[in-house]
């Protein structure tokens, strides 16, 4: 399936509030690329290298999902220099796994974190609040 990748494109936006797990999981994705050399390092790669081990409080997430463990991943970093944006396609595989195991309630994959539950977590935004904190502004919290 082919997309244009925007915020108009995903079906519904949100803001995660608690950044901390999605950087954990962010930074055990990079492990791994950096170890079996399948990813190139790049510039996104040290982009997202320096969101996994920002202060949570510098970083804003903002998840548009697509479809069922697909998701519009958005990010901006703040720093002492300004503001860093990038934003990129995640494929959910903890969550396809679960989907292929969802008879096996004992398989070790259920009880890992996956970005669709912290999705399930964030709080929903509109597409104009998802501009305004995707451009550095701020919206009232709602939590």
């Amino acid at each position: 399936m082919k997309y244009e990748v925007n915020p108009s494109s995903a079906c519904d936006l949100r803001h995660l509030l608690d950044v901390e797990p999605f950087q954990q999981i962010l930074g055990l994705l990079l492990r791994f690329d950096e170890r079996t050399n399948l990813a190139g390092l790049d510039h996104s790669h040290f982009m997202r290298r320096a969101i996994s081990v920002a202060q949570p409080s510098a970083v804003t997430v903002l998840l548009g999902r697509l479809e069922d463990g697909l998701f519009y991943v958005c990010v901006r970093l703040d720093t002492k220099g300004g503001q860093l944006r990038t934003s990129w396609l995640h494929e959910d595989d903890i969550y396809r796994e679960r989907e292929e195991v969802a008879d096996d309630a004992e398989h070790p994959v259920h009880q890992m974190l996956c970005l669709t539950d912290l999705y399930a977590r964030a709080v929903p935004i509109s597409e104009a609040d998802f501009f305004r904190l995707e451009s550095g502004g701020q919206i009232p919290r709602t939590q």
